[in-house]
């Protein structure tokens, strides 16, 4: 928990303090996202309204299948994964992987294991499943903002992985609610509040399902207080239909470029 504690007032700076990588880092995931939000929102990101051919067009292709990879190829998740640990957790991780495999992820929407190079160094690993793109918590409707939702929060155990102690009691070797614990919940809802401000894309890790996928095996119970404190009593629920998201998207890029541009 010190590690977490360390980080993360430095989450509250304004944009102009990030240093000269960390700005590059943000230009490079904006140029991103600028591709990124004409596939997600339409033409909402103009400011245009669609045409019925526009909108038929969107809706043929939400309904789909969706394969992350093509959707976003290798190469695009290792640019976003150098952007998210550059801008939030000081450096990228020397030797860390991606993949994307189903079989990698045993079911679930995405996984991060550590490989060990000596005794005290760890290589992470992020694998996330192509094919449930439609199942995270923005719903069936914006598949781009799933897959950056489950990369970052698959971020967020590789830093805890890689930068913890291996020795303290919160770190996820020791972490008995499957990594989803205490360091994990604290520093992911403050990576959920601020992610739209700093980069103008909503977030959802989708903290409170993957804790209660793993309630059977949490000891000690947790709290009512810690519940609250985390922010999983109802704050940030997923889903919704594809017009709420849209909005969502519309709202966040509204603000975002009232505050940075």
């Amino acid at each position: 928990m010190h590690l977490v504690h360390g980080i993360i007032p430095y989450f509250d700076r304004p944009w102009e303090y990030l240093n000269d990588e960390q700005l590059a880092a943000r230009r490079e995931f904006s140029a991103w996202r600028t591709r990124m939000w004409a596939r997600t929102s339409g033409a909402a990101a103009s400011g245009g309204r669609q045409s019925p051919g526009d909108k038929r067009d969107h809706d043929a292709a939400m309904n789909e299948p969706v394969d992350g990879r093509t959707l976003l190829p290798t190469p695009e998740m290792l640019t976003l994964i150098h952007c998210i640990f550059t801008i939030f957790f000081g450096s990228p991780i020397p030797r860390l992987t991606f993949h994307w495999s189903a079989k990698r992820t045993k079911g679930n929407l995405g996984l991060t294991r550590a490989r060990p190079l000596l005794s005290f160094l760890l290589a992470p690993t992020i694998s996330i499943n192509p094919h449930l793109l439609t199942h995270g918590r923005f719903g069936p409707h914006c598949p781009l903002l799933n897959a950056l939702s489950t990369l970052l929060h698959e971020c967020i155990h590789a830093f805890l992985l890689y930068r913890s102690c291996p020795t303290c009691l919160s770190t996820p070797l020791h972490d008995v609610a499957a990594g989803h614990g205490r360091a994990f919940q604290v520093l992911g809802r403050k990576v959920e509040e601020v992610f739209p401000r700093l980069l103008g894309v909503p977030v959802r890790l989708g903290r409170t399902e993957s804790l209660m996928a793993a309630w059977g095996d949490v000891r000690p119970v947790i709290s009512l207080c810690d519940f609250r404190s985390w922010g999983l009593n109802g704050v940030g629920r997923g889903g919704g239909t594809e017009e709420e998201v849209r909005g969502l998207v519309e709202r966040t890029d509204i603000a975002h470029n009232v505050l940075y541009t």
